[in-house]
């Protein structure tokens, strides 16, 4: 649409050019949150594989129950977006007070959401679990780990 000239902005290929100075920028802007994610990523890589090599068993667990952690992180996202954008926007009205005030009632939100979901994963996590494998070896180990890490929820909520 932006490019077929019938909208009021029109995007043409002479719009875009390449620039060094603002990609090296972006890179050192970002290079702290890139190095953050890769120990992130790296550290549970490793928790896998170790999971894995010492317990097959105990790997199809992890991952079955990894499934509905995602499903968490999801949701974690966009609260966690509201909170930012809903601070940014009364501190960019110069009301410190309200930022304040609609970050704290966002994480609180948010926690009251995450407690649901955990009361929902602790309760149902058998048939949860269930919906993704029906190796009966797995299931027991699936149905703690979500558990286990459902009761974390709540605390979750502020950390996004």
């Amino acid at each position: 649409m932006l490019t077929r000239g019938k909208s009021r902005v029109v995007v043409r290929a002479r719009h875009f050019h390449f620039s060094a100075e603002s990609m090296m920028s972006l890179v050192r802007l970002s290079i702290g949150g890139i190095f953050q994610y890769f120990i992130g990523m790296a550290s549970w890589i490793g928790m896998v594989r170790m999971v894995f090599e010492l317990w097959q068993r105990g790997g199809g667990g992890l991952h079955r129950g990894d499934a509905h952690f995602h499903f968490r992180d999801s949701a974690q996202l966009g609260h966690g977006q509201r909170r930012g954008h809903a601070g940014g926007q009364n501190l960019g009205a110069h009301r410190p007070d309200r930022a304040e005030q609609s970050v704290w009632r966002a994480g609180l939100y948010n926690m009251c959401f995450l407690g649901l979901v955990a009361a929902t994963f602790i309760i149902f996590a058998r048939p949860l679990v269930s919906i993704f494998t029906n190796d009966p070896a797995v299931i027991p180990l699936a149905v703690n780990a979500l558990r286990i890490v459902s009761y974390g929820y709540i605390f979750y909520a502020w950390g996004w």
